[in-house]
């Protein structure tokens, strides 16, 4: 997190935040939806449907969602949170809730780049997964594609609230 409030970029969550202030959220539902509604596939899919995902499930991991970022705003006395998440289904996710004043900057990789960094081999510190393997051209072509594409339509349509930079 960074908070607009200064310059100073956050520390580990762990380390700045206070317990009480999270006490409102359901920890459990916002995990379980993190794991069901941060899925591309499960969104792209929802996204071509036209037709929003507005179960009981998905409107608790919203609210719980948007608990969250208050706690951090209340806790951190800011008045902006920069999210530097990737996911585009998060993203998404995050357009879909009424409180949060969304602005979002898409920034696009060239093509190539990603396909040769994702075709090296590479070691993953700091985890469990001791090398990421790499990924075919094509899958990875196809990945990039869709994960643009869908945050272009998605996000593009909101007037002053979407910046694509190459």
């Amino acid at each position: 997190c960074h908070c607009g409030k200064n310059s100073d970029v956050c520390p580990a969550w762990s380390n700045i935040l206070k317990e009480d202030d999270f006490q409102e959220i359901d920890k459990k539902s916002l995990m379980e939806g993190r794991d069901k509604y941060r899925n591309t596939n499960y969104i792209f899919k929802s996204f071509l449907k036209r037709k929003q995902d507005i179960s009981d499930a998905f409107k608790k991991y919203s609210y719980n969602t948007y608990l969250f970022y208050r706690a951090v705003q209340k806790n951190r006395k800011c008045k902006f949170i920069t999210d530097s998440t990737c996911s585009t289904a998060y993203c998404y996710n995050l357009s879909k809730i009424p409180e949060i004043d969304l602005y979002v900057i898409h920034l696009v990789r060239d093509p190539r780049g990603v396909a040769h960094s994702n075709s090296i081999v590479k070691y993953w510190p700091n985890s469990d997964v001791v090398w990421l393997p790499s990924v075919s051209v094509w899958r990875n072509a196809l990945s990039w594609l869709k994960r643009n594409l869908f945050i272009e339509f998605a996000l593009s349509k909101r007037k002053g609230r979407y910046l694509r930079v190459h």
